[in-house]
């Protein structure tokens, strides 16, 4: 049996942060026989409500729970989103306008497939969510980044930021 061999593309980017994260926590338990505190990415400690729950339940024993969900988001959510942006920012989207998404990392990972050919430039914030830089590797684009100082509280400077930017930079 021939033994499947992982794309080299994936050799471009270290272990994702979280998972190195996770990893080490359970190796500082295991030798410390002590509890860590988990302050990482997705780990809540507090349980949903009963009433959330209650409400899952309810959605995944309706009769159609099955079936495919469609192309877009439901009237329902939409006009919700429409309604808080309105409240929120003061402004008016359609629904052409909206992108449901199962998170952010969704739109994150597929958003560079779409507007991105090998050797674009895209500007990441460092430090910056993690996830930013690995679709931009897969598809043998550049990540280009930019410092977020605390001399500057974490904001972006404008002028280095432009230092950055080259005819190469598709996104930023």
């Amino acid at each position: 049996m021939k033994t499947i061999q992982i794309a080299k593309r994936l050799n471009a980017f270290p272990e994702y942060i979280f998972s190195r994260l996770a990893k080490t926590i359970i190796e500082v338990e295991n030798k410390s026989k002590r509890n860590v505190l988990n302050l990482s990415i997705g780990t809540p400690d507090i349980p949903p409500s009963g009433q959330y729950i209650n409400k899952f339940i309810e959605f995944i024993q309706s009769a159609d729970a099955h079936l495919y969900p469609g192309y877009g988001a439901s009237e329902d959510f939409s006009n919700s989103l429409i309604d808080w942006y309105k409240k929120r920012f003061n402004l008016l989207i359609t629904n052409e306008e909206l992108l449901p998404l199962l998170g952010a990392k969704d739109g994150i990972s597929h958003l560079p497939l779409a507007l991105l050919n090998k050797g674009d430039e895209v500007l990441i914030p460092n430090p910056g969510y993690p996830a930013f830089t690995g679709p931009v590797l897969i598809i043998d684009a550049q990540p280009v980044y930019y410092d977020l100082l605390e001399t500057n509280n974490f904001k972006i400077n404008f002028i280095n930021l432009k230092r950055k930017t080259s005819n190469k930079t598709k996104l930023d």
